[in-house]
């Protein structure tokens, strides 16, 4: 049975269930956990098209690269953007778009008439629309629950988020593989563009508008902007905890994402190892959601955050030293346990402490510390691994620590 945002709920029935007991949320989450599954398809597609298509790792980097460079320039303006209107609108706006485009792209496949130019600009347009649909999607959850509920809630899209980042690329990667050559991938696509029309119709659903449009009319943009960076940096604890994200993210992405495949292929036999050890992490990533997620109350969640840091950077440093595939994916399990536990309780404490005409660009801020620099970490990572596979994972996990002490050090330690 529905409650509105606002209902009172007894100490017990706090977490998940909770969260579902809100209509809007409900829809909400069943049309983002449809949407991740497409999102996996997408990728697999693209990837495979691409290479289908000029054989070139080169391209592929380029069609992924195209995407990423207007996600992360415009991150602030769709941060702006997303405190003037609607949330569910704005994200309603970007399902639609992007399910018009896949349709197309998949119909293009499907005929034969596929080209590389048409997936740049798939993917500039998809970057654009992301600069907007991630932090209004991030946005709308305390806008649709109470704070009470919001641990609940963040811990399921962020669930849902894992398990299908687990599922989706073996069944995206089945389909193409079964009906072989351009007619998978072409329905890879069409499954992707249903998702987006799922998504749109589970939006179209909810009643409420999500989020608030208090911002005066004659505010330009790049004020707007200013206003939120300003806002962010004389908060001295969301300031610490940018500083301490950006350092974790940026660092992870470049280690983990250059650095295990070539330890699968150096140390542990080939891709069938790498492919365990992301499946781990996953897994353990999952687990962590879910275990934050039951908590009805959490507490001391900074001095958390700074010991599963200090696990996560040791860790790091020590797995070329594991000994065999088995004993490193447990590692890294561990490390995906603490990954997925601090990520569900430190966002519903942000968002309850982020002024509400502010919540899109402090989520805009976060994807930018998180994902804004990837692109430098991939390019350093690289050029440290040709030199030495362990410097890498060492110089990854010093960098972790560093950030794990200076968090201790900050006022973000306090957070409860």
């Amino acid at each position: 049975m529905a409650e509105p945002a606002g209902s009172a709920i007894p100490e017990a029935e706090r977490g998940m269930r909770a969260a579902l007991r809100v209509r809007d949320f409900r829809l909400l989450w069943i049309g983002q956990a449809v949407s991740y599954l497409g999102d996996q398809f997408h990728f697999v597609a693209l990837a495979w098209l691409t290479l289908l298509l000029t054989g070139s790792a080169l391209a592929l980097g380029t069609v992924l690269m195209v995407a990423a460079v207007p996600r992360a320039v415009l991150m602030l303006a769709g941060g702006a953007i997303t405190d003037r209107f609607s949330q569910r609108v704005l994200m309603l706006l970007s399902d639609s778009t992007r399910a018009v485009l896949v349709t197309l792209l998949a119909a293009l496949v499907l005929t034969g008439n596929a080209q590389l130019w048409q997936l740049y600009i798939l993917g500039f347009i998809f970057g654009i629309m992301d600069a907007v649909f991630i932090p209004a999607g991030q946005a709308i959850i305390p806008s649709l629950v109470d704070e009470a509920r919001l641990t609940g809630a963040n811990a399921l899209m962020q669930a849902a988020n894992s398990a299908t980042s687990l599922l989706g690329p073996v069944a995206a990667g089945a389909l193409v593989a079964v009906l072989t050559g351009v007619r998978g991938i072409g329905i890879a696509l069409a499954v992707d563009a249903a998702t987006f029309y799922i998504s749109a119709l589970f939006l179209t659903l909810m009643r409420g508008r999500g989020g608030l449009e208090q911002e005066s009319s004659d505010q330009n943009l790049l004020e707007s902007i200013r206003d939120g960076l300003r806002y962010a940096w004389h908060d001295p604890i969301m300031r610490a905890l940018l500083i301490a994200i950006a350092g974790i993210d940026v660092t992870a992405a470049g280690v983990f994402d250059v650095g295990l495949p070539l330890l699968g292929r150096s140390h542990f036999g080939g891709s069938v190892a790498f492919g365990i050890m992301v499946s781990g992490f996953g897994a353990g990533a999952l687990l962590g959601v879910i275990g934050a997620g039951m908590i009805k109350k959490p507490r001391h969640r900074g001095i958390f955050a700074v010991g599963i840091l200090a696990l996560f950077g040791t860790g790091t440093a020590i797995l070329p030293l594991a000994p065999n595939v088995a004993v490193a994916t447990v590692m890294i399990a561990l490390m995906g346990v603490g990954g997925g536990f601090i990520n569900v309780l430190i966002m519903p404490w942000i968002q309850a402490r982020t002024d509400p005409t502010m919540q899109g660009r402090i989520a805009s801020l976060i994807m930018l510390a998180s994902v804004g620099l990837t692109p430098v970490s991939f390019a350093v990572a690289g050029w440290i691994a040709s030199f030495t596979l362990m410097g890498l994972f060492v110089a990854g996990g010093a960098i972790i620590l560093t950030t794990a002490a200076y968090t201790a050090l900050s006022p973000a330690r306090t957070i409860d």
